[in-house]
């Protein structure tokens, strides 16, 4: 088993601090989960004994569940983590369970106070081109929220959303059900945008940086993103460190991390999420983990030499 330290990235498959922080922290408790492999759904073990974890990357749009056990976290892992923190205050047909912008930015603002102002990165991501969220829309909501994040962040990444298979249908549905009409957009209607949110962004003292999207990186003008960053982990750690790059997606420019999330199980309901086949089902799935958790809790801790599981890797 390789015991060198590494990145737990919590998590992009679904939003560990809104819905299933107390699962963490118990996590954190025992010193090990497991998390099922997207293509062999066979169980992954993660050792999470402070020694074996470099950092932890957090993904959320509402980390307040998260804060009562922040103690814990920083006393047992040092303070070696940061935040990816979603605030794009799309309307509630494309987002359904997303907290409001005000509440997100307070927790925003606590947290920078908390930590620092390279702690929280700012996501307004994606930018989804509409009829009910026009050029206009997008740049209003991203000035109120940069305004209202002056002095608490540094970064904030975006990106323009991408149609996967699993999602197509989602927006479909919600295209007819609400009568909405979704562009997609040109490369130079892309740079234009983007260059009036980047105007905006550096009036608040704010770099942009592009996630996944290199064609507007010399053409606006813009950072390329490392969400898992190994600059941002190194200041978080207090320790340089070797890091292969392991991209998530084309264009993706984040480090070697291990997620330890589950698909189909995030309940905001946004309709464009690649993480969810289908905003219902991830509902019903959330209520049924919150409840019983997730389905290889019971696996014995693979540091025990009788455990079973062992034969599984």
């Amino acid at each position: 088993m390789n015991n060198k330290p590494h990145i737990i990235s919590v998590s992009r498959r679904t939003d560990i601090p809104a819905y299933y922080s107390g699962w963490f922290r118990e996590r954190l408790e025992n010193g090990y989960t497991y998390y099922e492999n997207p293509v062999t759904k066979k169980p992954v073990y993660a050792d999470l004994s402070p020694d074996c974890v470099r950092a932890f990357v957090f993904w959320t749009r509402n980390p307040k569940p998260l804060f009562d056990h922040l103690d814990f976290i920083d006393g047992r892992y040092n303070k070696r983590h940061y935040m990816h923190f979603t605030i794009n205050g799309l309307p509630v047909e494309l987002e359904e369970r997303n907290p409001k912008v005000e509440f997100a930015i307070d927790s925003a603002k606590w947290l920078s106070d908390r930590y620092g102002d390279h702690y929280v990165q700012w996501r307004f991501d994606p930018i989804v081109i509409s009829s009910i969220t026009p050029d206009d829309y997008i740049v209003s909501r991203f000035e109120y929220i940069a305004r209202n994040l002056e002095g608490y962040v540094k970064r904030c990444y975006f990106s323009y959303v991408d149609l996967y298979k699993k999602t197509i249908s989602n927006v479909k549905k919600t295209a007819e059900k609400f009568n909405i009409e979704f562009y997609d957009y040109s490369l130079n209607q892309k740079i234009a945008l983007t260059n009036e949110i980047k105007e905006i962004a550096l009036r608040y003292g704010i770099t942009l940086y592009a996630c996944a999207e290199d064609n507007l990186l010399s053409a606006a003008g813009v950072e390329k993103a490392h969400c898992v960053d190994h600059d941002l982990i190194a200041l978080v750690s207090g320790k340089d460190f070797s890091a292969k790059s392991m991209p998530s997606r084309i264009e993706c420019g984040c480090i070697d991390s291990r997620d330890i999330g589950y698909y189909d199980s995030c309940p905001h309901g946004c309709i464009y999420c690649y993480a969810n086949m289908e905003p219902g089902l991830a509902l019903m799935n959330a209520k049924k983990y919150k409840e019983s958790g997730f389905p290889f809790d019971g696996m014995k801790n693979i540091k025990d030499e009788d455990s079973p599981e062992l034969s599984l890797f």
